[in-house]
């Protein structure tokens, strides 16, 4: 959306009640992370985790408790500029694999070329 655009992000999202305060901390992390990575404002609803407001540089400004209900009040900035990861993110996976795979076929070459006998004669009796 970010690529496409999107200035700020409105996030709703429904964590499960059951988890513990660990998981709902842990999952509204996730969006810092975003937010950082996108160089966009991120306002998460949460049903039952934290509702937050995220600057762009991925820092909460404001949240209300987990599971509990109320109003978040706060000023959302507006960024329109693209960040390195927003352009060019995609590649990483890609390189990833492709040194990966020629990591897995030198390994593999490698281990032919110690298996190979080296040519040393054996004196028949």
């Amino acid at each position: 959306m970010v690529a496409d655009g999107a200035e700020f992000l409105l996030v709703p999202t429904m964590d499960a009640i059951h988890w513990g305060a660990k998981q709902h901390y842990q999952h509204a992390e996730l969006f810092r992370h975003r937010a950082a990575e996108n160089g966009r404002w991120i306002i998460v609803a949460a049903t039952s985790g934290l509702t937050q407001v995220i600057d762009s540089n991925g820092n909460r400004l404001s949240s209300l408790p987990i599971i509990d209900e109320g109003v978040l009040v706060a000023e959302v900035g507006r960024r329109s500029g693209l960040t390195f990861y927003t352009r060019m993110g995609w590649v990483f996976p890609w390189m990833v694999m492709g040194v990966g795979l020629v990591w897995v076929m030198w390994l593999f070459v490698e281990g032919l070329v110690k298996r190979k006998p080296s040519g040393v004669e054996v004196d028949e009796v």
